[in-house]
């Protein structure tokens, strides 16, 4: 446990009584860390926020109460619950079992993930897909390979949170611009190209974002990226079945722009 101390600010600047109130000066910082969060769990508990249901294959879910609408599924077109994907899960099940050996890199790299990583490069028009177990291990990988804590990260305010974090761990400095405003991502894209000409600089985006659903504009970030030697990335977590197969390549030119996908 750290032994490092705080110090407690004068109570006319504290800006939660309620949280400040449970502090003692002499608690390491990492132990005072550890109560507000339990503090806040346990209200959240109190308050109802965990939800418990019995799980249903649509959207109307039974909940301890009354039946409710579940707006937090990612199921878009119901494909968990459809007759072709469970027979296929069956029979994936009696071939392979339950999961691979191990992970990629000792032994766990199968037939499957090649195929797959075939069939993502030919919808998107690439020569090969890499697959992760999820979006955020992809986004919390992939970020801090292209960029580094010299460099920037230009990030639309909506973007998911998975991609908040990959930036995070990269060290890099994010900038945030308005949500598919490209006014002003081009305001703070010049800015810094102009002070650090030599820094890499990385656009980040959602394809479709996962809270408004409105999809990004692409045609026009990819200008402002050509327009001022950036890279890019978008995130088609939420965009992929949904957005027509190879919509965007008429529009990329590999030769002239790193343009990646996931």
């Amino acid at each position: 446990m750290a032994s490092r101390i705080i110090n407690i600010p004068p109570r006319e600047n504290r800006k939660s009584k309620e949280a400040w109130a449970l502090i003692d000066s002499t608690i390491p910082c990492e132990e005072m860390k550890f109560n507000l969060t339990q503090n806040k769990l346990a209200k959240l508990e109190h308050s109802g926020a965990y939800v418990f249901h019995d799980y249903s294959e649509c959207i109307d879910i039974a909940c301890p109460a009354n039946r409710k609408i579940n707006f937090c599924s990612t199921s878009y077109l119901g494909l968990n619950q459809d007759p072709r994907m469970k027979e296929a899960a069956y029979k994936a099940i009696e071939q392979y079992g339950l999961s691979p050996l191990g992970s990629a890199p000792f032994g766990g790299l199968t037939n499957l993930h090649e195929k797959l990583g075939y069939r993502l490069a030919d919808i998107y028009g690439l020569e090969y897909g890499v697959t992760t177990s999820g979006a955020t291990l992809a986004n919390m990988t992939i970020i801090p390979l292209i960029v580094g804590a010299k460099d920037f990260v230009f990030s639309d305010e909506l973007n998911h949170t998975t991609i908040i974090d990959g930036i995070d761990l990269s060290k890099a400095k994010m900038i945030k611009y308005k949500h598919n405003d490209m006014e002003d991502l081009e305001k703070n894209v010049k800015l810094i190209h102009e002070k650090f000409p030599d820094r890499v600089k990385l656009i980040i985006f959602d394809g479709v974002f996962s809270m408004e659903g409105d999809v990004c504009d692409l045609p026009n970030i990819v200008r402002i990226a050509k327009k001022y030697n950036c890279k890019t990335m978008i995130d088609e977590c939420h965009a992929l079945g949904i957005i027509g197969k190879y919509n965007n390549q008429e529009i990329i030119d590999s030769k002239k722009i790193f343009f990646h996908k996931i």
